[in-house]
C-alpha cells in the first residue's frame, strides 16, 4: 500500500490528536511505519516512529488511491516499543 492523501475533518483531528501526537506526526507515522496490522475490515494499525524518533500506534482506515482516514494514535508503551524493535530485527 502507498499513501498518498490524508482524509481530517473536525471529527477525527479530535480523536487523532487527543493523546497529544500531532497532525503531522500521525502522517509521518503512517507513511514511514515498521509494522501495519490489519484490523477488522478496512482498519488498520500502525506501529512506527516520528521523524523525530517517538513511537507512535495510529489506528486508521485506508480508503484506498492512497487515501487514508487517521482515527486515533498515541504514543506507544515501553512494552510496546520492545515488541517493535524485536518484530522488525
Amino acid at each position: 500500500m502507498k499513501f498518498t492523501s490524508f482524509e481530517w475533518d473536525e471529527h477525527n483531528i479530535y480523536h487523532a490528536i487527543r493523546h497529544g501526537i500531532s497532525r503531522e506526526e500521525i502522517e509521518e507515522t503512517i507513511i514511514n511505519a515498521d509494522i501495519i496490522r490489519k484490523g477488522r475490515t478496512s482498519v488498520y494499525v500502525a506501529y512506527g516512529q516520528t521523524l523525530d524518533g517517538r513511537y507512535v500506534i495510529v489506528v486508521f482506515e485506508y480508503k484506498g488511491e492512497g487515501l487514508v482516514r487517521p482515527f486515533s494514535a498515541r504514543p506507544m508503551t515501553i512494552n510496546e516499543k520492545k515488541r517493535v524493535k524485536r518484530w522488525i530485527k
